[in-house]
């Protein structure tokens, strides 16, 4: 896995709980929209339609002057082995700070955000 994002200091990475494939994307995608009171990301549920990224979502990650990373769970899973890093529950937004990922909002609050705007205002503030 190259592992280049965790070079740069203050590197957003976005830690999705979903595995990646298209196949698991499609079953993602029907999970999410059939049944959304037991879909287990609400990272995705907020930042991704059905076809793909919410508009404000791009425009966000575009304004936030910073790199950006995405990892789903599978991956995540792989870094972790690889960097010996600690166990994250997922969802997550990590960054990048001195070579190490560290929580800026973790599962628990992410998991209480209701809409994209406030995660979008969260993250602003915390950047900040």
């Amino acid at each position: 896995m190259n592992t280049e994002f965790l070079e740069e200091d203050g590197t957003l990475v976005f830690v999705y709980n979903a595995d990646t494939g298209w196949r698991q994307a499609f079953w993602d995608t029907l999970h999410k929209y059939m049944r959304p009171d037991t879909y287990g990301c609400n990272l995705c549920k907020l930042t991704h339609g059905p076809i793909g990224p919410r508009e404000s979502w791009r425009a966000f990650l575009q304004a936030v002057d910073r790199p950006v990373h995405f990892l789903h769970r599978d991956e995540y899973r792989e870094l972790q082995a690889e960097k010996d890093l600690e166990a994250v529950a997922l969802p997550a937004v990590l960054q990048v700070r001195s070579g190490h990922l560290r929580i800026l909002l973790s599962a628990r609050e992410l998991n209480a955000v209701k809409r994209l705007e406030d995660l979008v205002d969260v993250l602003r503030e915390r950047l900040a």
